[in-house]
């Protein structure tokens, strides 16, 4: 298992310097939210066609689901909201 964080976290940094949500499957994402590694903003597709959003950012695993990527996204980057897209 830290032989899979340690390659996830090195695509990440790869990836983007600054916390920018990543796509991951639901098998990985289970795993972010388990382990709370690596750090960062994360979602991925359900069976159930939700999108499921964790923010990572703080090693907290805030976690929600949404109808859309677009809301996904935007509470991603955007801890002000709710799930709603309601400012808090």
């Amino acid at each position: 298992m830290k032989r899979f964080i340690r390659k996830l976290q090195r695509w990440i940094r790869r990836e983007s310097l600054t916390f920018q949500p990543q796509k991951v499957t639901p098998e990985v994402l289970w795993q972010i939210i388990q382990m709370r590694e690596p750090l960062g903003l994360f979602y991925a597709r359900e069976a159930s066609h939700l999108y499921v959003g964790v923010d990572n950012g703080t090693g907290d695993a805030w976690t929600e689901d949404f109808r859309s990527l677009r809301r996904c996204k935007r509470w991603l980057l955007n801890p002000n909201l709710n799930a709603e897209g309601e400012e808090l």
